[in-house]
């Protein structure tokens, strides 16, 4: 089930709630272990919560990013040029073309 941000946070209010009125609901049930569930999981909702809308930002600013990208192709080359330019490394490292090309697994 998707939950929003704002059912989680309603979530963690709602279960605070009830444990600060858990000795008024049940008396019979009222215990510091129990309160301290309540608690844990309503802290848990509201990380929930936040996590959810850190990911939301973090996908709409991907969405909203006008930066132009590279290609994989782009990629592989500025690699291949970059380990190519690294002190001792190989001359001719036929190694990294292995290393560097598309898998196509699928």
């Amino acid at each position: 089930m998707d939950m929003s941000p704002i059912n989680h946070y309603q979530n963690a209010s709602f279960l605070r709630e009830l444990a600060e009125r858990l000795s008024q609901i049940s008396p019979q049930d009222h215990g510091p272990e129990r309160v301290e569930l309540l608690l844990r999981l309503a802290n848990q909702e509201l990380a929930h919560g936040e996590y959810d809308e850190w990911v939301r930002a973090k996908v709409e600013a991907v969405r909203t990013d006008i930066r132009p990208g590279m290609s994989t192709d782009e990629l592989r080359m500025l690699l291949q040029d970059h380990f190519r330019n690294q002190p001792g490394a190989p001359s001719n490292p036929t190694h990294l073309a292995e290393v560097t090309k598309p898998s196509h697994n699928g």
